[in-house]
């Protein structure tokens, strides 16, 4: 920082093996990372939550990656920036997610404002139930932009919705506030 005289600290991290920045160890290391920026400096700190999950788009388990990163790192004091996901081209695969995943991790990271610490680590915990053992084996690989939404309307497809719903309960009831 003293040398490229930033105003904006982003600490990041992938894991080099699991590729994903939900493991036990990223959310640790990256909780770490923005708690001593936010704690022991005035620079404001970003973090790009779970922008790099090893789920595929369109599966609970991408959703849980996202927001197990994006609590963690607005409870630890950063400004997710990201809003976006990096699984827009895996290999040959291409238009691979969609813009609800984008919404999500907004819609979580409002919804995580205000979270103590604590709380928040025990949210990852419980989300780190539900997908740690898939991060190495039988990792869902998600589905295409055609697949999740109706192309025609630009809108998701109503299979998808429900499920981001029924997610967005799960949530309320580790004590989320989703504004909508």
């Amino acid at each position: 920082m003293l040398v490229t005289q930033s105003e904006l600290a982003g600490p990041n991290y992938v894991h080099n093996r699991l590729k994903t920045r939900a493991c036990r160890a990223c959310l640790w290391t990256g909780s770490l990372a923005v708690q001593a920026f936010a704690r022991n400096s005035r620079i404001p700190t970003s973090s790009n939550g779970c922008d790099h999950p090893a789920a595929g788009p369109g599966t609970e388990q991408y959703l849980y990656e996202a927001a197990a990163g994006n609590i963690a790192a607005v409870a630890s004091g950063a400004a997710a920036l990201s809003g976006g996901t990096r699984k827009f081209v895996i290999g040959k695969v291409e238009d691979f997610g969609s813009p609800l995943e984008s919404r999500w991790m907004g819609e979580v990271c409002k919804a995580s404002a205000g979270l103590k610490p604590e709380r928040a680590n025990e949210i990852a915990k419980a989300l780190l139930s539900r997908y740690e053992d898939k991060l190495e084996k039988n990792t869902p690989f998600g589905f295409t932009f055609s697949q999740l939404y109706d192309v025609e309307k630009e809108t998701p497809k109503p299979e998808y919705l429900r499920m981001y719903e029924r997610m967005k309960d799960e949530f309320r009831g580790f004590g989320l506030k989703f504004r909508s």
